[in-house]
């Protein structure tokens, strides 16, 4: 069977944007910090993010003005990326922990646009996923010390004390960093990716366990739930092509129940 790899790529791009959409709606994104006035045009940026996350649900028929889109909700990304950086104090690993956000639109408009070859877009996941983990695990090893956020979810879930939380996510964070250069290891390469798997929908699902139901699970939690997703979904894709790539097959995931298209 055929790999259908657009399809799920679209389906992981939309995850994001839609996510990003509805934070952008309700959250300043950090754009505060390049401009307060840059601030006030959230709304008009969460109209272009949620219908651009619309239209790549429909790439098939936009194919012409889709890619320009994509690029214009990353550039969008960066902005909130480059005011998450300032706030941060310039930390690198915030920019770095961000590269799979603003790669994978730019990777899915190469594709649909044939710029970009299905190996060189599987290689290029593979280095945005390595980065995304590698600024996460720098994080977590408290190089810079530990986000407070990271504390409170892991002591929320895990029942840890403040010390505890930290010794757990020092280890954690060097797996991260481990792990992401593993990728690039034969034969070790599918230990992260099983790790990168779990460990990503893990911490999404973080955002939204346990499940307080209100308005801000509905506009903050589960927006931070949504776009973290492909973290961990797109080392399953890379697991699962790797794998049926070493088999000498070709794998269709859902193709025909997320598309009757004759997308290739």
């Amino acid at each position: 069977m055929k790999v259908n790899f657009r399809i799920i790529l679209k389906w992981l791009t939309f995850l994001l944007l839609f996510g990003k959409a509805m934070l952008f709606a309700t959250q300043s994104m950090h754009l505060n910090a390049l401009s307060d006035s840059l601030a006030l045009l959230n709304p008009l940026f969460a109209v272009y993010l949620f219908l651009t996350s619309l239209v790549v649900l429909f790439y098939q028929r936009f194919t012409k003005i889709l890619p320009a889109l994509l690029y214009g909700a990353t550039f969008l990304l960066f902005l909130s990326s480059v005011g998450a950086f300032i706030d941060s104090h310039f930390l690198p690993e915030q920019m770095v922990e961000h590269a799979l956000q603003l790669g994978l639109p730019v990777v899915f408009g190469m594709l649909i646009q044939n710029k970009l070859k299905k190996k060189n877009a599987i290689k290029s996941l593979e280095i945005l996923t390595a980065l995304t983990f590698i600024g996460h695990g720098f994080f977590a090893l408290g190089i810079n010390g530990v986000p407070d956020n990271f504390i409170e979810m892991t002591t929320r879930i895990m029942s840890l004390s403040d010390s505890g939380a930290i010794e757990l996510l020092f280890w954690v964070g060097l797996l991260d960093v481990v792990l992401a250069v593993l990728i690039f290891v034969p034969i070790l390469n599918q230990l992260a990716y099983c790790y990168m798997l779990v460990w990503g929908v893990l911490t999404s699902l973080a955002r939204i366990y346990p499940p307080v139901i209100g308005l801000d699970f509905v506009l903050v939690d589960l927006p931070n739930c949504i776009y973290r997703l492909p973290h961990g979904l797109i080392p399953a894709l890379l697991l699962v092509e790797l794998l049926f790539s070493k088999s000498g097959l070709q794998f269709e995931y859902f193709s025909k129940k997320l598309s009757r298209s004759r997308d290739y």
